[in-house]
């Protein structure tokens, strides 16, 4: 169980990358593959991972949480959610308050193959195209709707080095997530949150693709 919202988005945002760029790193598990932790310890976190030292692989770390005030005067952030409940005793309905933030990430990856980071830089490029989110559920009923954002791509490899250790082909981009902070919810009257992630943006044109689900009692 997560321990908190944001831990759970940053659990999505995981499962996104590794679907958009996993088939071109060859990955084949999430856990051995992917690293949530700043650039600079990337590499050892990813060789205890396999217990050796190889890429390829993708790592990621949240750079920033901040309020968006451009959101303070949607409904959502100024009415929150209307949700039922049911206890021993009666049934009847809360609220939950909803701060709107923006999550910021940056996004590394790894290989010694450098048209593996090419092929990644497209993906990129033309998944800004497609109207990305992530739509979060509460119990398939209460729906928040998470937008992405992109930037540029910039190259960070380790050039200097390919006459010593070998070149490392390391590039950055940045994904910039509308998310949402909720509180108000009293674990003596919410009994149980269902919390599903999806993806209704996938190249095949599949349309509410399960990416994560959570159960928060």
């Amino acid at each position: 169980m997560a321990d908190s919202f944001i831990k759970t988005l940053d659990q999505a945002v995981k499962t996104l990358l590794y679907n958009k760029f996993g088939d071109t790193y060859e990955m084949d598990s999430q856990t051995n593959d992917m690293a949530f932790c700043p650039k600079e310890i990337a590499l050892r976190n990813i060789a205890e991972k396999r217990g050796k030292t190889s890429v390829d692989f993708i790592n990621f770390w949240r750079t920033g949480v901040f309020p968006d005030w451009s959101r303070q005067r949607t409904p959502l952030a100024r009415h929150g959610i209307s949700m039922a409940y049911t206890d021993s005793a009666e049934t009847d309905a809360t609220t939950i308050k909803a701060m709107p933030v923006r999550l910021e990430y940056d996004v590394w990856f790894w290989t010694r193959d450098l048209n593996k980071n090419m092929n990644a830089a497209e993906l990129y490029i033309f998944w800004q195209h497609t109207n990305p989110n992530c739509d979060l559920y509460y119990d398939d009923k209460y729906l928040m709707e998470l937008d992405l954002h992109f930037g540029d791509v910039v190259d960070e490899s380790t050039v200097d080095e390919t006459y010593g250790a070998g070149a490392l082909y390391i590039q950055r981009a940045p994904l910039k997530m509308d998310a949402w902070i909720l509180s108000g919810i009293d674990e003596k009257t919410i009994l149980t949150i269902y919390l599903k992630i999806y993806d209704d943006t996938l190249e095949d044109g599949s349309t509410d693709v399960l990416l994560y689900e959570e159960t928060i009692e």
